[in-house]
């Protein structure tokens, strides 16, 4: 094989090439480095090892990816006492479904609406867990489409007793009007 042997530059950073005669490169004329070269070369391959610039890669380490705690789980347990604003469980879904008296927020966190005590249950049927806040006082708070009404009486002074007996009072009302008409 025949062609034009290049050399670029000198010493350890020269650099040895073997090109083919019949490409015919018009740049390498205007070679401007004094220790640039070319030499004919004739049925003959030379071959120079020469030593480029190089940085060992570095390895890599099977450590160092731990991720943040995200602190889930139940915050506080059945029987402890609760302010409205304490958040109850931490979870991520939900594990723990919204019963009485407590919110939820979007990350599924359960909090509490009420003072109270926490009270946990498990529905034999279906297995769903649900977080119930137990009020302190017999006295509930009157939801705003009760306020005004008999059933704010109920609700307010008498607790579930209250209920009951209103309930029991209109199912009376309900038949007497039945038996009128």
């Amino acid at each position: 094989m025949s062609g034009l042997l290049l050399r670029f530059g000198s010493g350890w950073s020269s650099c040895t090439r073997l090109l083919p005669q019949s490409l015919g490169f018009p740049c390498l004329a205007g070679l401007t480095q004094a220790s640039d070269s070319i030499t004919q070369t004739s049925n003959s391959i030379t071959q120079s090892f020469v030593r480029h610039a190089s940085k060992k890669a570095g390895g890599s380490s099977s450590n160092g990816r731990d991720s943040n705690p995200k602190n889930l789980g139940l915050k506080k347990y059945g029987g402890q006492k609760v302010i409205p604003g304490n958040i109850i469980v931490r979870q991520r879904g939900t594990q723990f479904h919204q019963g009485n008296f407590v919110g939820m927020g979007k990350d599924h966190t359960l909090f509490a609406l009420l003072e109270g005590k926490v009270r946990y249950h498990k529905d034999k049927m279906t297995g769903r867990k649900t977080v119930h806040v137990d009020p302190v006082n017999a006295l509930l708070p009157v939801h705003p489409a009760f306020q005004g009404s008999k059933w704010e009486a109920a609700l307010s002074q008498k607790g579930q007793q209250g209920i009951r007996q209103l309930l029991a009072e209109m199912k009376t009302a309900k038949k007497g009007i039945s038996a009128q008409q």
